[in-house]
């Protein structure tokens, strides 16, 4: 695609000092035949800004930009810039994409029978995505069906294109997730997941009578030498905020795969920091968001000021046409309500007397480490401390094996299952902690309350078994770590949710309680928090709701905030100790 800019009666060889004058604050500019021209005038500051924006050196008047900046050049052509210069190859990409992007697709009766209407959007704009020769991220809220958008998107490619070959990675736990998915709507594609040992895996990825692989983010980058010489289709990640850190092995690996179209499935696109969205978009169409240090430099505000405002209405603008994010309440009017409730239990005298001790013990610990270090040098070691006092809230004896006494938390716990189970309803029990699902389980047991559990040493068959069991059996209770079952599962049987412990992010939270709220239930779901009264427990909740979501901003619209690990401050650590 190419671009020219020129500036009135000036001289092309010279717009580009004129340029670094204007940067350095100058007022006016001695043009080689003794002109002066003023640098104070609005046009040539927004030249100097559509340069930047672009990463378009400005002795460059005139040269090619990639397809996705094309796009972004239209956009601010049509803003702020409408005396910039396009060529035909570039007016006829936008008309091409204007045209596509509300292309209308038919769907046969048994595609209409079977996928909802937001479905069937949604399986359209993938394609339109496609046809455009750009990316996409379908961040339909979690339980709304993006594997079966993404399932029949692949159809209607491969009728198109009988040679097609795709590429899915997900985590390792939802490989067999996405198999049975295959299995359940399409028997179109011969589907292999790419497994085993690794003579088996460069096998299976040379059989050309496979049309869909799926591998796993871990096994990606040990694989990805292999990937070389392949081409696909389409390269579609899930949860893609397994690649928000853009510098870590599995983001670099996912981003070498070479396809014609890359999609990102997730229902959380920026869970904490922007940069997250940058490294999503930097897979689907790199460069689009321009460098990291670019984007990094512009975005990197701490206040939402009216500047900050301003910066992330351009930031949607720009990236809104390649995202399409539903929310349950707005496409599936049948779906039960979700109903939450916070239950604050105060901790008995031994448990209150172990938790003030060691929250003194903390404070004195942070100090120290304050004293030998930087906030953010120590901010391993604080969050590890604070992790021991949620551990108390649950139970003391997840850290003080010689405890004698009871658990608060654990007896209430107990009571609320109980009272559940006897009026008929099956329940979703997560926490951070494995240990917890240990003491929890052994409770349950001296109880009769039958139950199944997903931690880190569940395979992904396995687990999809256990799924199948709990949805079809009378089993009473899914224990569930945060971590191993958050996302991927569907359970729809239950209709009670218990979170054990509060996590600091509340978006985790809520793709965990989506296990149960999602298409397919028919029965309203209570979300149930249990909370030590007077403990950091208590502290969490409250930073979570002053804390706002720059996504709320950005991909959503208004809703309450998230915080994580990675950007909590000094200030917020000593307001989680302040009782």
């Amino acid at each position: 695609m190419r671009y020219s800019f020129s500036i009135d009666d000036i001289n092309d060889a010279e717009i580009n000092n004129l340029i670094k004058s204007l940067k350095n604050k100058k007022k006016y500019y001695k043009l080689k035949n003794g002109d002066i021209v003023s640098l104070e005038d609005d046009s040539l500051n927004d030249l100097s800004n559509l340069l930047e924006d672009l990463d378009i050196d400005a002795k460059d008047t005139e040269g090619e930009i990639p397809k996705y900046q094309a796009i972004y050049l239209d956009y601010l052509k049509r803003k702020k810039y409408p005396s910039i210069k396009t060529n035909n190859l570039f007016d006829n990409f936008i008309k091409n994409f204007n045209e596509y992007k509300n292309n209308t697709l038919d769907f046969n009766d048994s595609e209409k029978k079977l996928l909802r209407n937001y479905q069937l959007e949604g399986v359209e704009w993938l394609y339109n995505i496609h046809k455009c020769d750009l990316g996409g991220i379908l961040a339909d809220e979690m339980g709304l069906g993006k594997t079966i958008q993404t399932i029949y998107f692949f159809r209607k490619l491969f009728k198109d294109d009988k040679d097609s070959k795709f590429l899915v990675v997900c985590p390792t736990s939802l490989c067999y997730n996405w198999l049975k998915e295959f299995e359940m709507y399409d028997k179109l594609f011969k589907v292999c997941i790419l497994n085993g040992n690794k003579d088996l895996r460069i096998n299976n990825l040379a059989n050309k009578d496979i049309q869909v692989y799926i591998t796993s983010y871990g096994t990606l980058r040990e694989d990805i030498e292999l990937y070389q010489d392949k081409k696909f289709k389409v390269c579609v990640i899930d949860e893609a905020q397994n690649i928000k850190n853009p510098n870590a092995l599995i983001t670099r690996a996912v981003k070498k795969i070479k396809a014609d179209t890359k999609i990102a499935l997730t229902g959380t696109p920026l869970e904490n920091s922007i940069l997250e969205l940058w490294s999503i978009f930097d897979f689907i169409m790199p460069g689009y968001l321009n460098t990291s240090i670019k984007f990094k430099e512009k975005y990197n505000f701490k206040d939402m000021n009216e500047e900050a405002q301003n910066k992330i209405a351009l930031l949607k603008n720009i990236t809104s046409p390649f995202i399409l994010r539903r929310k349950k309440s707005d496409v599936t009017k049948e779906l039960p309500d979700k109903i939450e409730n916070n239950i604050f239990i105060d901790l008995n005298d031994m448990q209150k007397k172990i938790y003030a001790v060691e929250v003194e013990s903390v404070k004195e610990k942070i100090e120290e480490l304050l004293q030998v270090g930087s906030f953010n040098s120590k901010k391993i070691e604080i969050i590890t401390l604070l992790m021991r006092l949620r551990q108390i809230c649950i139970d003391p004896h997840l850290i003080y094996e010689n405890y004698n006494g009871e658990s608060s938390k654990i007896e209430e716990l107990v009571k609320t299952v109980l009272m559940y189970v006897s009026n008929g309803h099956k329940i979703l029990l997560f926490t951070s902690f494995k240990k917890a699902l240990d003491i929890v389980r052994e409770e349950f047991k001296k109880n009769k309350i039958t139950f199944y559990q997903i931690d880190g040493s569940v395979t992904g068959k396995t687990r999809q078994e256990l799924v199948d069991k709990f949805n079809n059996d009378d089993t009473n209770v899914f224990l569930i770590t945060l971590k191993s079952g958050g996302t991927g599962l569907n359970l729809t049987s239950a209709d009670v949710v218990i979170h054990l412990d509060l996590w600091w992010n509340p978006q985790v939270e809520n793709q965990a309680t989506d296990r149960a709220h999602r298409i397919g239930q028919t029965k309203k779901v209570e979300v149930i928090k249990l909370i030590a009264n007077g403990t950091i427990e208590e502290r969490i909740l409250e930073l979570q709701k002053k804390k706002q979501l720059l996504a709320d901003k950005l991909i959503e619209k208004g809703e309450e905030g998230n915080i994580n690990l990675a950007n909590l401050t000094e200030k917020d650590i000593k307001k989680l100790l302040d009782f």
